[in-house]
């Protein structure tokens, strides 16, 4: 009985631990948007654990692109364009969001990139977690008296 529950613990162990030695086979589970205050937040929520290591520009451009290292012994090869099917419309019009992807196989990678129809503001936020990236839109209310 104590070999089968061994067995048992084993095939469970590697079971779990696989995607760990191979690579995953999805890096970014989702993207969503929400309004917070005065911003447009938008996360990243990854499928694996990853740790943020650095992003350029550093507080606005027409592109930004996020440096993480995947928590994994496997490497990634592939990319995966997510477009904006979880985020909102209104929201993603509202930082010019055209695209999100990411970038595994790319020197200096892997890279979370968003690009933009014009030139954004964005503050990073690193989350006490492994499994999601933050990045804060700013938006300001339109001057009083302007119009639209």
């Amino acid at each position: 009985m104590k070999s089968l529950i061994a067995i048992v613990v084993a095939a469970l162990g590697f079971y779990y631990a696989w995607p760990l030695i191979t690579g995953p086979s999805v890096v970014i589970d989702e993207v969503t948007a929400f309004s917070e205050n005065d911003a447009v937040v938008m996360q990243v929520n990854f499928a694996v654990p990853v740790r943020y290591e650095n992003h350029f520009p550093e507080r606005s451009g027409e592109f930004l692109q996020v440096k993480v290292r995947l928590v994994s012994l496997g490497k990634t090869q592939w990319k995966e364009s997510l477009g904006l099917s979880k985020v909102r419309p209104e929201l993603a019009k509202q930082v010019g969001l055209v695209n999100v992807a990411f970038e595994g196989d790319v020197e200096g990678g892997p890279l979370v990139t968003f690009l933009f129809t014009r030139t954004v503001e964005f503050e990073l936020r690193q989350d006490t977690g492994m499994n999601t990236l933050t990045v804060v839109f700013p938006t300001r209310a339109p001057a009083p008296g302007a119009s639209s």
